[in-house]
């Protein structure tokens, strides 16, 4: 067993657990929905890494196509989580910056599943390998579908109500410093992807 088949799953397994806690707050209080919000983000956060563990040992064009196809409903989920558990904790930022976001992320979800081989690649034709400290890890080699930009604008529009909403905070109240938090959090967390 390599490093990549230890770490990812277990990257994987601490999100689901993180996800389990709030989602269980959630079932037994439902009008804390903030919770549900949470739950949602950290679950599709465990799904990716392991759309990404699957990805990278992905042996055959096919395979890679259908995993990274796959890939886009956890993240389609993961940016609805942020918009709605962003907007009931806070509910400072733009509703229409909000709704854009998640707008174009499910009509990216949708030409994923429509267009090309997936939302990335209109083909995925070969399979190339790099070596990541030692490890062997597949990488796609295709044609790039030209649609995948509706999922970075869905991007930008997250990032744009994201600081949005934590302008719109007021300093010093006593939400500002979950806010910092949450919505700086995810703006971090989105640049290290």
């Amino acid at each position: 067993m390599d490093w990549v088949d230890l770490v990812w799953p277990m990257l994987a397994a601490a999100r689901f657990v993180l996800g389990l806690v709030p989602a269980v707050v959630w079932v037994s209080h439902p009008r804390d929905r903030t919770q549900l919000g949470v739950a949602v983000a950290a679950l599709s956060v465990g799904a990716i890494a392991l759309f990404e563990l699957a990805s990278l040992h992905a042996d055959t064009p096919a395979s890679m196509a259908a995993i990274i196809r796959g890939w886009h409903v956890p993240i389609a989920l993961l940016v609805c989580a942020i918009v709605y558990g962003v907007h009931i904790m806070f509910g400072h930022g733009s509703v229409a910056l909000a709704v854009a976001a998640v707008g174009l992320r499910l009509l990216a979800l949708v030409l994923n599943f429509a267009t090309g081989v997936n939302l990335n690649f209109e083909s995925v034709d070969a399979i190339g390998q790099v070596s990541w400290f030692g490890t062997d890890v597949s990488y796609p080699i295709g044609r790039l579908n030209p649609w995948s930009i509706t999922a970075q604008l869905s991007n930008v529009l997250l990032v744009a109500y994201l600081m949005h909403t934590l302008h719109r905070v007021p300093r010093g109240s006593p939400e500002w410093p979950s806010a910092l938090v949450v919505c700086g959090g995810w703006l971090v967390l989105g640049r290290a992807k």
